[in-house]
C-alpha cells in the first residue's frame, strides 16, 4: 500500500505546484512564507486576510515582497483592529490599485479615551480614490470614513456594522448621497445614541426626508438588529421606482414610531410568490428550539421582501398591512415546518398562530398551488403531514381559495446528516413517514378540490407501499419523488450577487451569500 500512497502524493504535490489559483490567498505570515506564496500565484490576483496587520504593516516598507504584494492585493480583509495605528495609516496612505474588496473591523467595544469630543467611538479611515481606483465593494465595521466625498461614488456594495453613535441617521443621509453606483446596501448592528424624533408642534416625529435620487440603482437592502424608527428612516431614504430590489428586514426591533409596514406599497408590488416558515436558529441549537419566523414575498414586477422576527405576527404584518390587494395575485404559497398536525414534540404550531396562518391562506383567492415543506432537524417537524392550514370545502364560502396542486416534501436537516454515522445500525436516522392523518382527511371530503399531489422524501424515508396506494384512489395524479435536498422557493437573479462582507450563514438569515 505504500507505493500507492506514495504514488498519490506525489500526484496531488504536482497538481498544487501547477495550479497557480491555489497560491492566492496570503495571510499575516512571515516573509520566506509570503514570498513562496507570490511566487507560486504566478501573478493571480491576491486575497489577503490580517487578523491584526499593525505589525505587519510595519514591514511594508521598500521589499519587493511588499511592493508585488501592494500591487496585486484585489481582496483585503483587515479585523480584530483596537485602534486606528500610524502603522495602518501608512497602509492606507500606499496606493492598491487592483484592491476591488476591503473589509475593515475594529472591535466593538470602544474605549471611552478613542472618542472626540462629541463622543463619538468611530475610528475615521482615509480612504481615497486615488489610491483605490478599483475599490467597489466596502465593508466598515465599528469605523467610518474620514471623507465620504472620495471612494463612495464608484462603490457597488457597501456594508456598515456596529456603529452605535450619536446622530447616525445624519450619517446614513451624508453617506448615500455620495454613492452613485451603489447596488447592495447592508446595514446591521447600527442604532442611534441621540434621539431620532424631532419635536413639532409638541409632538415628537421623524424627520422628513425625500428618496436620494442615488439610490435608484440600487438592487439589494439588508437592514439587521436596528429599532423600527430607524429602520423607517432608512427604507424612506433608498425606497424609489427601482425595476429589480430585494428587501431583506432581520430583527427590527419594535418600539413607539411609525411602524416599517407603512412602507408597504412600496415593499410589496403584486406578489406572486410566498413562503412563510419556522426555522431554528444556526447557532446554540438546544432541543424545542429556538426558532425565528421567515416570510418572503416575491412578483411579477420584480420586487422581493424577505422579513424574519421571533413571532409570526411580526413576519406578517406586512401583508395584512396590504390588505386584499396585496394577497389578490398569490398564485404560489409555500409554508415550511409549520404543519399544524399533532405530535409528541414540544413547540408544535400554537392554536392561534394556526388560524392566523389559515386566515392568510384564505386571503389568497387565485391561489394555485401550495408546498408544504417539513425538515427532519427540529422537534416540532416530527409531526406528520396535514392539511389543516388550507381552506375546508365544510367550513369555507365559495370564495376561498381551491388550489388544485399540493405538495407535500420532506428533507433532512442538518443536524440529522451529521448524526447519520453516528448512530447504532439498528436505529434509523428518522421515522417512517405517517400518512394516516393526510388519508383522513383526504377522505372526509374537505380537500375535494386537490387534483394533483406531489409527496418528496430524500432517501431512506419508509413510506407505506399500501398508503400510497390509497392516496392515488383519493386524487387524480399522486407523484411520489426523491429528492437529495430540501427545496426552497427559487429567488430572482437580481437576489443571487455575493455581498461585501464575509458571510456563511444559511436562508433566512441572508438574501444573498457573502
Amino acid at each position: 500500500m505504500l507505493m500507492p500512497i506514495s504514488q498519490t502524493c506525489g500526484q496531488l504535490r504536482t497538481i498544487a505546484l501547477d495550479s497557480p489559483s491555489l497560491w492566492t490567498s496570503v495571510g499575516d505570515w512571515p516573509r520566506r512564507l509570503s514570498q513562496l506564496f507570490l511566487q507560486r500565484s504566478q501573478g493571480l490576483p491576491l486575497k489577503t486576510f490580517l487578523p491584526n496587520p499593525t505589525l505587519y504593516v510595519h514591514d511594508l516598507g521598500p521589499t519587493d515582497t511588499a511592493k508585488e504584494l501592494l500591487l496585486r492585493v484585489r481582496e483585503l480583509d483587515l479585523g480584530g483592529l483596537e485602534t486606528l495605528t500610524p502603522a495602518l495609516e501608512h497602509l492606507f496612505s500606499l496606493p492598491l490599485p487592483n484592491l476591488e474588496r476591503l473589509s475593515v473591523q475594529f472591535v466593538e467595544v470602544a474605549q471611552p479615551e478613542d472618542a472626540d469630543e462629541s463622543g463619538q467611538y468611530l475610528f475615521e479611515l482615509p480612504l481615497t480614490q486615488e489610491r483605490l481606483p478599483r475599490l467597489r465593494r466596502l465593508y466598515l465595521g465599528a469605523c467610518d470614513l474620514a471623507s465620504y466625498d472620495t471612494v463612495l461614488s464608484s462603490l457597488t456594495h457597501l456594508a456598515l456594522h456596529v456603529i452605535n453613535v450619536p446622530l447616525v441617521h445624519a450619517m446614513i443621509a451624508a453617506i448615500l448621497p455620495e454613492c452613485h453606483s451603489l447596488q447592495s446596501l447592508h446595514i446591521e448592528e447600527v442604532e442611534d445614541q441621540d434621539d431620532l424624533f424631532e419635536l413639532l408642534g409638541g409632538y415628537r416625529h421623524l424627520p422628513t426626508v425625500s428618496v436620494v435620487p442615488s439610490c435608484g440603482g440600487l438592487r439589494r437592502v439588508s437592514l439587521l438588529s436596528m429599532y423600527n424608527r430607524l429602520a423607517f428612516f432608512i427604507l424612506s431614504l433608498v425606497l424609489a421606482d427601482q425595476p429589480q430590489l430585494a428587501v431583506q428586514l432581520h430583527k427590527i426591533y419594535p418600539d413607539s414610531s411609525r411602524s416599517i409596514t407603512m412602507h408597504h406599497h412600496r415593499l410589496l408590488k403584486n406578489p406572486s410568490q410566498v413562503v412563510i416558515g419556522r426555522y431554528p436558529q444556526p447557532a446554540e441549537r438546544v432541543p424545542g428550539g429556538p426558532y425565528v419566523w421567515g416570510m418572503t414575498a416575491s412578483g411579477s414586477e420584480q420586487r422581493t421582501l424577505r422579513m424574519v422576527g421571533e413571532t409570526l405576527d411580526e413576519v406578517a404584518g406586512m401583508l395584512r398591512e396590504g390588505g386584499a390587494a396585496t394577497l389578490a395575485g398569490v398564485r404560489e404559497l409555500w409554508l415550511t415546518d409549520v404543519s399544524p398536525a399533532a405530535c409528541d414534540e414540544p413547540n408544535t404550531l400554537p392554536t392561534a398562530d394556526v388560524a392566523a396562518l389559515s386566515t392568510l391562506v384564505k386571503s389568497m383567492p387565485t391561489l394555485e398551488a401550495v408546498t408544504l415543506v417539513n425538515q427532519f432537524q427540529a422537534p416540532w417537524t416530527g409531526a406528520p403531514p396535514s392539511l389543516r392550514l388550507l381552506p375546508s370545502v365544510h367550513e369555507d364560502a365559495v370564495s376561498v381559495p381551491r388550489p388544485a396542486t399540493v405538495r407535500i416534501s420532506y428533507g433532512y436537516g442538518v443536524h440529522v446528516l451529521n448524526w447519520w454515522f453516528s448512530r447504532p445500525h439498528t436505529t434509523p436516522a428518522v421515522r417512517p413517514l405517517d400518512l394516516t392523518g393526510l388519508l383522513e382527511e383526504l377522505s372526509s371530503g374537505a380537500y375535494d378540490y386537490i387534483r394533483h399531489l406531489v409527496l418528496e422524501t430524500p432517501p431512506l424515508v419508509n413510506i407505506n407501499a399500501g398508503d400510497v396506494d390509497r392516496l392515488r384512489a383519493l386524487c387524480e395524479t399522486v407523484e411520489m419523488r426523491v429528492a437529495d435536498e430540501t427545496p426552497t422557493m427559487a429567488l430572482p437573479a437580481y437576489c443571487d450577487e455575493p455581498a461585501a462582507w464575509p458571510s456563511n450563514e444559511p436562508w433566512p438569515y441572508r438574501l444573498w451569500l457573502g
